[in-house]
């Protein structure tokens, strides 16, 4: 595989870029770092997969971007995002039955193989999606319901630290059709669907 040369684009005023894709560690390490702070996001955490299997997976991923790197650089990349949009089914999000507690175990598990690597790496939890819900709430459940089931989880399994599982929460706060400014709480934002909507989260 080959990345293209970053250095002509310029970075974000974050200088952040985040990977969705799974590539070869040989792909982000070495000369191949990437000029910028890296985010990239675990596919694993799913419907499909055990605890157990996302624990290895995520153990695996946080072990060979912290071996790699040239001399004065300890890592490949700066964070782990575990998984995407897990409050829907649909296949690249939760790719089966939405389940807050059991999404929320697969956090935990991969929270603890990450920061035994490397305290150093920052831990997202999966973006969640911006969405209403529907009467069947295993195929997508509303934003808030699902972040309250996941961090109540959290809460109890962690001695009532909501918080121990992720150093940042994961959000997508897509715009919709709304203007950029809509207020959050108004009509004109259905269950914090629009960009402000992030306020709610």
């Amino acid at each position: 595989a080959y990345w293209p040369d970053l250095t002509q684009y310029p970075p974000t005023s974050f200088n952040w870029i985040k990977i969705t894709d799974n590539p070869p560690k040989e792909d982000l390490c070495g000369s191949h770092r990437l000029p910028y702070n890296v985010l990239i996001r675990l596919n694993k955490t799913d419907a499909n997969a055990t605890v157990q299997e996302v624990a290895d997976d995520t153990w695996t991923w946080a072990h060979n971007m912290n071996m790699e790197s040239p001399p004065g650089v300890s890592r490949c990349v700066d964070a782990f995002e575990i998984g995407n949009e897990p409050n829907l089914s649909m296949q690249g999000a939760y790719s089966g039955p939405v389940n807050p507690e059991r999404y929320a175990d697969q956090l935990c598990a991969a929270y603890t193989a990450v920061k035994n690597t490397d305290p150093g790496f920052i831990v997202v939890s999966a973006g969640l999606a911006p969405t209403g819900g529907i009467s069947d709430t295993t195929v997508a459940m509303e934003t808030e319901t699902f972040m309250r089931r996941m961090l109540n989880r959290i809460r109890d399994t962690h001695a009532g630290d909501a918080g121990a599982c992720f150093d940042v929460l994961g959000y997508h706060n897509y715009g919709f059709r709304t203007g950029y400014a809509t207020d959050p709480n108004s009509a004109d934002c259905p269950a914090g669907m629009c960009f402000r909507g992030a306020e709610r989260i």
